[in-house]
């Protein structure tokens, strides 16, 4: 047998493997389907049952679209090989039985069809399903238009898949025909709005808005807020300009937003070299992009801008979970003990200890860590708290720049600190 044959079977096998295995979960992990607030590890599921759904939709409806539209014009579409994510397929007979200007209409069938699908199902997103749902369908939407306007034509254009680019190249090299300019210009422009939309920052506010929804409307009250604020000068705002920036950019962060978190941090950067609020975001926005050692870089450098010993455990707890990713158990160890060091009731270091024990199988040290957190009646759900709780964080950040604040402008610092524990 064919050794491609054999390599492309192993690979649906494992696609129905991993399609299976999101199904599964999507019954047994059913809590997903009632939660209003998705977040990072919901939408990479999402994310994975979109793309394994895709992948099938993508091979049948191709096959499905050339074959109706070729019978319908006398031709056949023969030697199918069905793989579940591929097929292979003789065309010969729609190249020597359908006419111009047909030929090039039945070759784009199926990709033209799978857009026609994306499309409708975007307009499912305005009435805003349930979350989950809402991002099964937006990815699901937007992996068959990708699929459809960046990779089959690389793929055609490289002698792979279905050979419609490669005819359609060829045609537009020798004797170009308004049929082959119109679906050439169709996909170029096609693909061009595609790429603009994604890297839309505005589109991703609103994919934030439909998967996290109390995140997205915060979200939009900062940015209220903040074009109000816009007029008053930069002694008025002092320190609280800095506080208002971490917290949009920690909101951006959240909501994926990361080229208008970068935009803040250069923001900042303008104000001041270094400031505890541009290393902790800088330093979150590394973690996020799994960028480790700098992340433990900067929430180092922050931890040694503060004097409060509470924010200085967390912010030497996020670098022990930083050191932790990087592989460094030693470092993530001295850096969690630290953290204790300075709040022994901050659940991140002690669960990074759990975690360096159970790294190094030492057992009985791991479960003590395990009983010392339980006695002190900590929550061991470290949900929303890696590498550092954000609204903790932000909290302790507004009181101790409430200190520094003059008298009368106290009840300010407190009105800041409830809208960041909102």
């Amino acid at each position: 047998m064919d050794p491609n044959l054999i390599f492309a079977y192993l690979t649906s096998a494992v696609a129905i493997f991993v399609l299976s295995d999101c199904l599964i979960k999507l019954y047994t992990e059913r809590h997903r389907l009632i939660k209003e607030e998705l977040n990072n590890d919901d939408l990479i599921y999402a994310s994975k049952l979109a793309f394994f759904i895709a992948l099938p939709l993508v091979a049948f409806i191709d096959l499905r679209a050339t074959e109706i539209v070729a019978s319908y014009l006398g031709a056949q579409v023969t030697g199918v090989t069905y793989g579940f994510i591929w097929f292979n397929a003789d065309l010969s007979d729609i190249f020597a039985s359908v006419k111009e200007p047909y030929l090039l209409p039945t070759l784009f069938a199926g990709s033209l069809t799978q857009i026609a699908l994306a499309l409708l199902l975007l307009p499912a997103l305005a009435f805003r399903p349930h979350p989950l749902f809402s991002a099964v369908v937006a990815y699901l939407a937007a992996f068959l238009l990708g699929y459809n306007l960046l990779a089959d034509p690389l793929l055609g254009l490289i002698g792979q898949g279905v050979p419609r680019f490669a005819y359609l190249a060829h045609r537009l090299t020798q004797s170009p025909d308004a049929i082959s300019i119109y679906i050439a210009s169709f996909y170029a422009i096609s693909a061009l709005v595609y790429i603009a939309i994604l890297k839309s920052n505005r589109v991703r506010l609103w994919f934030s808005g439909l998967t996290k929804p109390a995140l997205a409307q915060k979200l939009r009250i900062i940015l209220k807020e903040a074009r109000t604020q816009a007029a008053q000068t930069a002694q008025t705002e002092g320190t609280r300009h800095d506080l208002s920036l971490i917290n949009m950019g920690l909101l951006y962060l959240r909501a994926g937003m990361n080229s208008r978190v970068r935009g803040i941090l250069k923001e900042m950067k303008a104000d001041a070299a270094l400031s505890l609020e541009y290393a902790l975001l800088d330093g979150l926005l590394a973690f996020n992009k799994q960028r480790y050692s700098k992340a433990r870089k900067c929430f180092e450098a922050a931890n040694a801008l503060v004097d409060n010993p509470p924010l200085k455990s967390r912010l030497l707890a996020a670098a022990a979970c930083s050191a932790f990713a990087a592989g460094d158990t030693k470092a993530a160890l001295d850096l969690a003990d630290r953290s204790i060091g300075f709040d022994d009731t901050c659940i991140v270091a002690r669960m990074v200890k759990v975690d360096v024990y159970l790294c190094r199988q030492d057992k009985e040290a791991c479960a003590q860590e395990i009983m010392v957190a339980m006695h002190m009646g900590l929550e061991l759900d470290l949900k929303d708290k890696v590498p550092i709780s954000i609204d903790e964080a932000l909290a302790l950040m507004a009181q101790e720049q409430a200190k520094v604040w003059p008298p009368g402008q106290a009840a300010e610092a407190e009105e800041i600190r409830e809208k960041i524990l909102r």
